[in-house]
């Protein structure tokens, strides 16, 4: 059973640089100077198989344990700016800058996608899903988190519904990761539910509130698929306040 996932983050036209002659190195060589850590890198990374990431999100990515400070993230950001390697946008009044990699900066970290402005319609959905990423990672609970970005490269047809992720849990299991922040059909519901539990061992889906939970779990039973599909409230994966 298939079902066409969600609207692409991405190009329609698929994700591949056409400019892939273009060797990292060349990318260090732009950098004017700029010095890049390995920490950088990692969380480079990190923010492009996200395709776009929030500051609040990017201060526990640098920090570790504890979030570095508001401060001394905005500094790593305007370094990795000054080196070409990202862009950064405040789309709405008050709310946090969002950080994505400029074409130079994933040629540094990932192999052939391409840059793209976030669209404002999915800035919510892409925040909820790094906020479940980030949480789990922080729990001990991934292991090998593939992103959407990587599953929808890889899906083997057009139509094929794409989970917001994939990770490996504790016990093994293959497990995929559907961030649900507004009620779909039931129809629709069910179509993308009984995809994901014949694709993989175990779902992990993260619901916005308490109208989306109720609409999924009802899909959930009436596939009979309470034993394999975990409901998660998305406040659970909220950045803890205050952190300094």
């Amino acid at each position: 059973m298939r079902v066409t996932g969600v609207p692409s983050l991405w190009d329609e036209n698929g994700e591949k640089d056409s400019g892939n002659d273009v060797q990292a190195g060349k990318v260090k060589e732009r950098a004017q100077g700029v010095l890049v850590t390995e920490r950088d890198l990692t969380v480079l990374r990190w923010i492009g198989e996200q395709f776009a990431v929030r500051a609040d999100v990017i201060r526990w990515l640098l920090g570790g344990n504890q979030p570095l400070s508001d401060g001394r993230t905005r500094q790593v950001i305007d370094r990795w700016r000054r080196a070409g390697l990202v862009n950064q946008q405040r789309f709405f009044l008050g709310a946090e800058p969002v950080v994505w990699p400029t074409r130079e900066g994933l040629r540094l970290v990932l192999d052939g996608y391409r840059a793209r402005t976030p669209a404002l319609s999915m800035l919510a959905h892409i925040h909820a899903v790094s906020l479940v990423r980030l949480g789990l990672e922080r729990r001990g609970a991934v292991s090998g988190w593939v992103p959407e970005r990587a599953l929808y490269r890889a899906r083997p047809t057009p139509d094929v519904h794409v989970a917001d992720g994939e990770y490996t849990d504790r016990a093994g299991r293959r497990t995929a990761v559907e961030v649900e922040l507004t009620v779909k059909a039931a129809e629709r519901l069910r179509r993308i539910i009984g995809d994901l539990t014949l694709e993989y061992d175990r779902v992990v889906y993260v619901t916005g509130d308490n109208k989306v939970t109720a609409a999924v779990r009802r899909a959930v039973q009436a596939l009979g698929e309470a034993d394999r599909v975990e409901l998660v409230d998305l406040a659970v994966f909220a950045l803890p306040k205050g952190a300094a």
